[in-house]
């Protein structure tokens, strides 16, 4: 378990008013079980992806934001693409294989290396295709990636040209399904607009063929008759994962390929830690980002609990943009009025307010406040970020700024404090 004791932007004073930029002291701790896998964050340049072992705090880009995400796994075997070689026409990494080749067309491996902290392989197209055809490669064996029929997979693959590319109408990233033989079904994804720069795209897909039993994750290279190609790309840690959207990326150790997972990242720290009693008495300020809104599932931001379901109350987007204040009391759930609706990637301010006799008070971007009375009043004991109680309902998300004050600030002052967050 890590201490997460200086958080960059992350805001505590319990001591004087108005807010200063401090280290949260006592810390959060951080726990994220991944014994054989690697989690990834954006380091300080907001390029290089950096890897990161179990219960390692998280910060991306050059706002050094935490990143707390649920637990996924990478069913490709072989992200690193490790066993390639260049050559001609070279070899290509373990497990990743071409569907297709179109007549006319030469492919070859023409480098192995690693850029913005990435392993990739590059490739070369050239020649005149005699027909209107694709490319197509897959990251993984035809059996390798078990699936059954209405499951939803999110595929991401980081892509970028080499030199300015003739002869390519569309790049397409996918996921397809296969056979209880491997064989082919069916597949779906979208475009990838590809520049100089290293760009992470993603596809979604419900599998839809009754016979599934596999599925995988593809790109490929549309070329046309008579069109002459000259095409160089590189391709880096490809990732196919069970949910309606993608993760950050998720790696087995080098030399070790397999189906990975990354643990969830469960931020918590006690109550008592904080000066805060056992009625909850306190308030929240924080400033978050989510990428994505989910659709039919819950994102949990901040929660205060007892260690149980029963007596609980918690700051969470369930549906799908728009964020609200939810009580538990004896197991009973009541929830609030909308504060307020977040646009996905821009960063967005809350505060909540427990007067410990059980009102809460839910403020977003200095909006007005939404009330909401019968909150538990006792047996208080743990602030969470990001995850509920039982670690479940994850915000996949990052936050910026924390305030933590063991007391509830009057109606006006915490919209007032919103807005005087960062963004």
């Amino acid at each position: 378990m890590n201490a997460i004791t200086s958080l960059p932007g992350l805001l505590d004073d319990r001591r004087r008013w108005p807010l200063t930029r401090e280290r949260l002291n006592p810390p959060l701790s951080l726990r994220r079980a991944q014994s054989t896998t690697l989690a990834t964050a954006t380091a300080a340049d907001g390029l290089t992806l950096q890897e990161l072992g179990a219960d390692q705090a998280r910060f991306n880009g050059a706002a050094r934001q935490l990143a707390v995400e649920g637990q996924r796994t990478n069913g490709v075997r072989n992200p690193r693409g490790q066993g390639a070689a260049a050559g001609t026409p070279g070899a290509l990494p373990t497990f990743w294989s071409v569907q297709n080749t179109p007549v006319g067309v030469t492919r070859e491996v023409v480098d192995v290396g690693t850029e913005s902290g990435m392993n990739y392989i590059e490739l070369v197209l050239f020649g005149t295709p005699t027909a209107d055809s694709e490319f197509y490669l897959i990251f993984d064996t035809t059996t390798a990636i078990a699936a059954v029929t209405g499951q939803v997979w999110s595929a991401s693959l980081s892509m970028r040209w080499v030199g300015a590319p003739t002869g390519v109408t569309t790049v397409t990233l996918g996921v397809e399904e296969r056979s209880g033989a491997g064989g082919f079904l069916s597949a779906g994804g979208a475009g990838a607009a590809l520049s100089d720069a290293f760009t992470r795209f993603s596809a979604t897909r419900t599998m839809g063929s009754a016979a599934c039993a596999f599925a995988n994750t593809y790109v490929a290279f549309l070329v046309q008759a008579g069109v002459p190609v000259s095409a160089r790309v590189r391709l880096a840690w490809p990732q196919l994962e069970m949910s309606a959207f993608a993760s950050s990326p998720i790696l087995p150790p080098v030399g070790s390929p397999a189906a990975s997972t990354r643990g969830a990242d469960l931020v918590t720290t006690t109550l008592a830690s904080l000066g805060i009693g056992a009625s909850a008495a306190c308030t929240l300020l924080g400033t978050f980002m989510l990428p994505q809104a989910f659709s039919g599932a819950v994102q949990t931001l901040l929660a205060v609990d007892g260690g149980s379901t029963s007596d609980r109350w918690q700051v969470i987007n369930p549906f799908a943009s728009q964020i609200l204040v939810n009580r538990f009391t004896a197991g009973a759930s009541v929830s609030s009025s909308v504060a307020g609706a977040f646009t996905a990637g821009s960063p967005f301010r809350i505060g909540v307010a427990c007067d410990g006799a059980g009102r809460l008070v839910l403020c977003m971007n200095g909006g007005a406040v939404e009330v909401l009375t019968g909150a538990p009043t006792s047996g208080m004991t743990t602030l969470r970020v990001g995850s509920n109680v039982a670690n479940g309902n994850p915000m996949f998300g990052e936050i910026a700024a924390l305030s933590v004050l063991p007391w509830a600030l009057p109606d006006a002052a915490l919209v007032a404090q919103v807005l005087a967050l960062p963004l």
